[in-house]
């Protein structure tokens, strides 16, 4: 059978992870998948990645490159797939030299070239052997194809642009009681969430509106930011709604539960969430990143703002898509139709991965 090693640092319920998982189960008789894992820690995912072949934990060091190259010449891979950023460079060229002819880097993410002059000249190296020595380079979206690869992007014939995929399954409604309404925020707590600047909407939410509003924040909780938010709302009196919900495995439940999405990233490479929410015919209201222009250029029922603008405009953008969308059929069917239509289902994203496998 033909052998193929992930590349990640670690397996937590990441996009990344996730929408590999997702497509190892659909496609499970294509190859063996192992996995190595940079970090040398275990994950949330081991155990259903482990359904599927070996994982390696090996933390990133001189004696495990070597290590790696052995393995990749030993145990005949035909493929290696690397999730890694820029640092995906290090293992096209071990699995350039250990002859393995499939060598795909998996760019999710635009986080490159910042920092100090050092940090900026090791990117344009390490992107430099990226391109020497990858086969094929996958960007999750144009906005990462342009600010990894510059705007002329599409001159390097190994680079293509792959969206990550998401199933579609019909879901019987949930439709909220009139002049009540649900909100949720999806993402694990971190500063690219911007869950303060999330907890400060829901807060003017609560004071306005009070006893009519649900509101979830979905995600992992960490020790800084979450202990930050949740003191913003102790003295409200309508603090026991307001939901946070640690890390779970399904958050189309919360999805189909809300009248909207909020999703007001500072960065992103994609924002799946997003894409989850239109093809359960929910609307989003986001920051005006790039990357949720090029979504929203796509996909119906995205709406951008700027992040800079007062809390204020964003509570009145709010109440104005509720009002639009709530328990209306028939636009949830418009937003579930440009999902089905669009390049982010898994017939189209399963059909060209699995060809560049070949």
């Amino acid at each position: 059978m033909t052998r193929c090693l992930h590349i990640f640092s670690k397996l937590d319920r990441g996009g990344a992870e996730l929408r590999t998982l997702e497509f190892i189960k659909r496609n499970s008789g294509l190859a063996k998948f192992d996995i190595l894992l940079l970090s040398g820690e275990a994950g949330a995912l081991d155990e259903e990645f482990k359904k599927f072949g070996i994982l390696y934990y090996k933390r990133l060091s001189l004696r495990n490159v070597f290590w790696c190259f052995l393995h990749l010449r030993q145990e005949n891979y035909r493929i290696v797939h690397s999730h890694v950023l820029f640092s995906s460079a290090l293992f096209m060229f071990l699995a350039y030299i250990a002859g393995v002819p499939k060598r795909i880097a998996h760019i999710r993410s635009s986080n490159v070239f910042q920092g100090n002059w050092l940090k900026v000249a090791k990117d344009h190296l390490l992107r430099k052997a990226l391109i020497v020595f990858s086969t094929h380079i996958i960007c999750i979206t144009r906005t990462v194809a342009i600010k990894c690869f510059g705007i002329n992007w599409i001159e390097y014939r190994s680079l293509i642009v792959l969206h990550n995929a998401y199933e579609f399954i019909p879901q019987p409604k949930c439709l909220t009681q009139e002049g009540h309404f649900c909100i949720s925020h999806i993402g694990r707590f971190n500063i690219a969430k911007n869950q303060d600047f999330v907890a400060s909407i829901f807060k003017q939410i609560l004071t306005e509106k009070g006893r009519f509003a649900r509101l979830y924040f979905v995600g992992r909780l960490d020790k800084d930011i979450y202990p930050r938010v949740v003191s913003k709302f102790i003295h409200s009196q309508f603090a026991a709604n307001v939901t946070f919900t640690n890390e779970i495995s399904n958050v189309g439940e919360y999805i189909i539960k809300s009248d909207l999405i909020i999703f007001p990233s500072r960065w992103e490479g994609l924002g799946g969430v997003i894409i989850e929410a239109i093809s359960h015919g929910k609307p989003v209201l986001t920051s005006n990143l790039e990357v949720f222009q090029e979504l929203a250029a796509e996909l119906k029922g995205i709406h951008c703002l700027n992040i800079e603008e007062p809390v204020s405009k964003w509570v009145e953008k709010i109440y104005e898509l509720i009002g639009l969308f709530k328990n209306n059929t028939s636009l949830s069917i418009e937003l579930q139709e440009s999902f089905l239509n669009s390049s982010f289902t898994i017939e189209q994203h399963d059909k060209t991965l699995k060809d560049l496998y070949k």
